[in-house]
């Protein structure tokens, strides 16, 4: 069922796990069906099993995400109305030969951690940072390691080994229909894991993204089908040619947002492997995929797509799709509708990930010398998507302070959705409805030879926002900088 580092799962030994996970919420959590969970987990094989015993006890799981901190973690738990939240202590970042599965499965390989894992990933002082709260509303939270030496917080996996693997009975999720809860996604993208269940077929995780050793992982693992988002494809193309890129069992690229130039050119590189480029609404009402393997579609409406889900198509000048609607009827009415979809403004999709400007501008609102904030994307040269940038307004008699907002984003914000460049503004001009006027400022982008007002610039070495120069504005459009 999974691969991972030197480790093989069997459907059968995470069936079982997943019966003890069951089991545990229900004798050391007190939980029922119609309860909910939340997870704060990297990516690791424990969330499959996770996933499923909630699912086996009746309860809806909440996927946090894990780069989010501060406010934002408590918003998101909160959200979610869940009584127990499973942490990663991050142990198995740090303790070579440990593994979150050794009672009833031997599992003890070896895992050699990184530098750039333990510098990266500190879930645990994240949950230090907001336990106080949780404690406050009674929230039963669990480390996922055998014992714990933070106050207030228990382990689980212990708790896991103590209790039967025998089958959950159906009684403890009786209650359980198609409209129950099941999951809570933050996000706009794939839900990912759970095709390659339905399918039975076997997947291949790890812990984080690697263009240098994606092939690697895949002659390893013998993979035939991989999942993609655009920029993955270009980081692929960017690494240097070897002389083995066409070594691999590879036959079929399955994602979105592959730009035509990219996916000429990965196919030129890697092998003409079919790639079936779609597109599909978080909502789940209209999804199309390119089956035809047109370079550059998103997708056709075939005779099912017609029949099922009747979409219709707005057109700008050149043929160039604006807007697509589609009706909730057919089976998507019969199984009910999706409740609880809730829109943010976000800017499209930078490193993979969507970012929410309210958000962004929430945060850098909390710095007492800034009166006001508008956060938008712009595009960078050679890059997919946007990246953030802020307009902002000062205090009357403050001053911008490059070094307290660097220090403040990075305590508070993932990597991906800390603004990149940020523009200083006497005035920020809104509409009618008192809304930030977005347009104009998305299309003057971040040159300081157009624009007059001062611009700032993300410096990770110096840990500051430092003004942005010419230099650096070039350096920046011809790649030689990286974002």
């Amino acid at each position: 069922m999974l691969l991972s580092g030197e480790r093989v799962y069997t459907y059968g030994q995470v069936d079982l796990r997943s019966n003890q996970v069951a089991r545990a919420l229900r004798e050391s959590a007190a939980l029922r069906q119609g309860d909910a969970v939340a997870l704060f987990l990297t990516n690791r094989p424990d969330y499959v099993w996770l996933w499923l015993g909630c699912a086996k006890l009746g309860c809806a799981l909440a996927c946090l995400n894990c780069n989010i901190r501060a406010r934002a973690l408590v918003h998101c738990f909160q959200c979610s109305g869940a009584k127990v939240l499973l942490a990663d202590p991050d142990d198995h970042l740090k303790t070579p030969g440990s593994s979150s599965l050794t009672s009833s499965v031997d599992f003890n390989v070896d895992y050699k951690p990184t530098k750039r894992n333990l510098n990266v990933l500190d879930l645990k002082s994240a949950i230090e940072e907001v336990l106080p709260t949780l404690k406050e509303e009674n929230v039963a939270v669990y480390y996922l390691s055998r014992t714990s030496d933070t106050e207030g917080v228990d382990s689980f996996l212990d708790k896991m080994d103590a209790v039967s693997d025998e089958p959950i009975p159906q009684s403890w999720r009786s209650n359980v229909t198609l409209k129950s809860p099941a999951l809570y996604i933050y996000t706009s993208g794939t839900t990912g894991l759970h095709g390659c269940i339905l399918q039975g077929a076997t997947l291949a995780l790890r812990s984080k993204f690697s263009a240098t050793q994606f092939w690697d992982d895949c002659r390893k693992y013998k993979v035939t089908v991989i999942q993609y988002i655009g920029e993955v494809l270009r980081y692929l193309c960017n690494v240097p040619t070897k002389d083995n890129d066409r070594d691999h069992r590879v036959r079929i690229a399955i994602g979105n947002g592959l730009r035509a130039d990219v996916w000429r050119e990965f196919i030129r590189r890697f092998g003409n492997m079919r790639i079936f480029e779609f597109y599909a609404a978080t909502e789940g009402n209209v999804g199309f995929l390119n089956y035809t393997g047109k370079i550059g579609a998103v997708g056709r409406l075939n005779f099912f797509h017609k029949t099922t889900t009747p979409s219709h198509f707005g057109w700008q000048q050149h043929n160039t799709v604006i807007l697509s609607l589609a009706t909730l009827t057919g089976v998507f009415k019969a199984t009910g509708p999706l409740r609880g979809v809730v829109y943010k403004e976000n800017f499209r999709e930078w490193k993979g990930e969507n970012v929410a400007t309210t958000e962004v501008a929430d945060i850098l609102g909390l710095l007492d010398f800034i009166q006001e904030v508008n956060v938008y994307g712009v595009s960078v040269p050679g890059h997919e998507g946007r990246t953030g940038m802020a307009s902002i307004r000062l205090k009357e008699g403050c001053a911008f302070d490059g070094g307290r907002v660097y220090q403040h984003v990075a305590d508070c914000l993932p990597s991906y959705a800390r603004p990149r460049f940020v523009r200083i503004q006497d005035v920020i001009e809104t509409t009618g409805t008192f809304k930030h006027r977005k347009v104009q400022l998305v299309e003057e982008g971040f040159n300081p030879a157009v624009i007059k007002d001062t611009l700032y610039f993300l410096e990770d070495k110096e840990k500051s926002y430092v003004p942005l120069t010419e230099d650096i504005y070039n350096s920046i459009c011809s790649n030689s900088r990286k974002l």
